[in-house]
């Protein structure tokens, strides 16, 4: 049950405090979303258009590096100041959230040490799956069945779920406390039930997103569809933070749970 007490604690948070979840990431994520509309690289944020241009080889990489470094840079400002607001309850002031250049640096060092680590972790889950797939082939002569999936998924999800053990390095950077992966690794010992269970909870939220765009024909190249694209992966983006701010919080600070 405590994973879906994690789930529950971290929804909490956003819908507790809509005010501020606007203040702090509506105006940096829309002017990133923006830059995308009007440099005309909509298809980035579809993974089927994305794959479709890339085969073709008509993606503009200049273009989509530098969208992607500045959506980074964004995001990573939104990120920290989300972080502290949840766990030092610093409140944005102005506009825009005021972040210290000095923790800026340290956050973004760690997300891309989190990142790669993160990378290696999901190509291992795709490595499982990749083998179960290949071996079912190999015996059935014919694509994946239903038992396939289950069988894959079911040994792949553990290593997924390894993402959510070092997740609470970032939010232990933002509020000036240096959580190592190693101090993060250790605080979520023994937890393999309740992270996966977090992850499940996570999967389940972008997929039920993303089957709402298949059902109403959503895609990001009219304006009404990229509106729901952009919305949609903010929301994504602020709940995974929020799930990070709550393990970090309750396993590290020793925090309770609402």
């Amino acid at each position: 049950m405590k994973g879906f007490d994690v789930m529950k604690h971290a929804t909490l948070q956003i819908v507790r405090n809509p005010g501020t979840v606007l203040r702090i990431f509506a105006p940096p994520l829309a002017l990133s979303f923006l830059l995308v509309w009007l440099m005309g690289l909509q298809f980035i944020l579809s993974q089927v258009h994305f794959n479709n241009a890339l085969m073709r080889g008509l993606v503009p990489w200049g273009k989509v590096s530098l969208v992607t470094v500045g959506g980074i840079l964004v995001f990573v400002w939104s990120a920290v100041a989300w972080h502290r607001f949840i766990l030092l309850v610093e409140r944005p002031q102005g506009v825009r959230p005021t972040v210290q250049a000095a923790v800026f640096g340290l956050f973004l060092g760690k997300a891309l040490l989190i990142g790669i680590l993160s990378a290696l972790i999901t190509i291992l889950f795709g490595v499982i799956v990749g083998v179960v797939y290949g071996f079912s082939a190999g015996i059935t002569k014919a694509g994946p069945g239903w038992f396939t999936h289950v069988v894959a998924f079911a040994l792949g999800f553990p290593v997924l779920a390894l993402v959510l053990r070092i997740a609470p390095v970032l939010p232990g950077v933002a509020a000036g406390e240096g959580t190592s992966v190693r101090d993060a690794w250790n605080a979520t010992a023994g937890q393999f039930w309740v992270l996966l269970t977090v992850l499940g909870g996570l999967i389940t939220f972008s997929l039920g997103l993303d089957w709402l765009a298949f059902k109403m024909a959503m895609t990001p190249f009219s304006a009404v569809g990229f509106i729901w694209v952009s919305v949609s992966l903010s929301l994504k983006s602020v709940l995974a933070l929020s799930v990070a701010t709550t393990i970090y919080g309750h396993y590290v600070e020793k925090r309770p749970l609402v």
